[in-house]
């Protein structure tokens, strides 16, 4: 279900609202000073905040593995191609690593199936709510229009942890004492 809903993240090249913008250009950044031979971990970013050497301040392997991707391809695959293909992978893998801690917590099977199915609705994106952005408004009138949809999902976070509750803990259960 998620490749399907997430489909349209690599199918169309549209520019995104939020922080990937800043992020294509840390990866194009890390692809550039890669190629000249410049130290990927001190790299000065001029495009945002007046430039400064973004990378010791952020978290920037992310960034170099999606440039060491694009020089594996010898350049032939786009980085922004690149950057989405990689984003999808990871959103499609989100419910296997919700399923995997909460197993490493100690939860039962069945509490973690449910808390990983509904992860995805974690991650909607804005292009998925049923409204439009007009060109100009900003993210407060958007947060406005999707207020109908939070009681639901508020709900159903509080049915997740209802399942997860009741199904308690794997490792905690106790053991019957032993004979003898």
């Amino acid at each position: 279900m998620n490749a399907v809903a997430l489909a349209p993240e690599v199918a169309y090249p549209v520019p995104n609202v939020n922080d990937d913008a800043q992020h294509v250009a840390f990866v194009r950044r890390a692809a550039d000073g890669w190629s000249r031979g410049e130290n990927v971990v001190d790299l000065w970013v001029p495009e945002f905040e007046l430039g400064l050497p973004q990378f010791l301040d952020y978290q920037h392997l992310p960034h170099v593995a999606v440039a060491l991707l694009g020089r594996l391809t010898l350049g032939a695959v786009d980085l922004r191609t690149l950057f989405d293909r990689v984003r999808y992978l990871l959103l499609l893998a989100f419910p296997l690593t919700v399923f995997w801690s909460m197993r490493t917590m100690g939860f039962t099977s069945v509490a973690s199936a449910i808390a990983a199915a509904a992860s995805s609705l974690l991650m909607a994106s804005p292009s998925y709510l049923a409204f439009a952005l007009p060109a100009g408004e900003h993210f407060i009138v958007a947060e406005y229009r999707s207020t109908p949809i939070k009681a639901p999902l508020l709900a159903l976070g509080a049915l997740v942890l209802a399942a997860a509750v009741v199904a308690g803990p794997a490792r905690r259960r106790l053991r019957p004492p032993p004979r003898g």
